[in-house]
């Protein structure tokens, strides 16, 4: 488990979306925490992949693929949530 504050994590997150998806964002240089990936139109199945790599080499965590859904990767805050569940980061 990688300890990280809420706002360390939060930041951290929304960093590597910006840096990485800015292409897709167009206009938007912020994302905040509930922002939905799907209705920014952030993620298609390869920006998804990418991401999931991202928080698996970054918080030294295994993503089963089973749980690469909408309901735990489509915002800052949801990702956080996963992170905690899993005991990713305290």
């Amino acid at each position: 488990m990688i300890e990280i504050d809420e706002k360390s994590l939060r930041q951290a997150l929304g960093e590597f979306v910006l840096s990485t998806y800015s292409a897709q964002l167009t206009g938007q240089t912020d994302v905040e925490i509930h922002d939905s990936f799907t209705e920014l139109e952030l993620f298609d199945s390869l920006t998804l992949l990418s991401y999931i790599e991202f928080l698996e080499s970054e918080f030294d965590i295994v993503i089963p693929s089973e749980d690469v859904t909408p309901n735990n990767f489509d915002s800052i805050a949801l990702t956080v949530a996963y992170l905690r569940a899993k005991g990713a980061v305290g």
